[in-house]
């Protein structure tokens, strides 16, 4: 479990980057979806 809160905040800027990778992703999706509606 410490190695685990080390690598926690050792990779903070990670975390970020990850969480708005995947809020990017996710709203590309709804997008693509939306498109595919109005065709």
């Amino acid at each position: 479990m410490q190695g685990t809160i080390y690598y926690h905040f050792r990779t903070k800027e990670q975390l970020l980057l990850d969480i708005v990778k995947h809020i990017h992703n996710e709203s590309w999706e709804v997008l693509e979806k939306a498109t595919i509606r109005k065709k």
